[in-house]
């Protein structure tokens, strides 16, 4: 993935991405994507909701290669989170 465009193309219903927080330095786990809007995303919760997400914006991301991404803080670029599609 290179572009926004490309991670919405492969954001879809079922996906499985793995997550990581580095801010608290642990896995969050395998999420499933439960929902898709031209502008947001929802993971499925282990309580049966949903968990929503936006899109990054251009100065938020950062690809890694063609199934990971950094979620950053675009004042200092720090890493908050690292998704992989599996």
């Amino acid at each position: 993935m290179k572009t926004i465009a490309d991670l919405k193309k492969k954001i879809i219903l079922g996906v499985k991405l793995e997550c990581y927080n580095h801010w608290f330095k642990e896995s969050l786990g395998v999420r499933e994507i439960g929902h898709v809007q031209s502008n947001s995303f929802a993971f499925n919760t282990i309580k049966g909701t949903l968990s929503w997400c936006n899109f990054p914006k251009k100065n938020e991301i950062q690809f890694v290669d063609n199934d990971t991404f950094n979620i950053i803080n675009p004042v200092n670029n720090e890493l908050i989170l690292t998704y992989k599609f599996i």
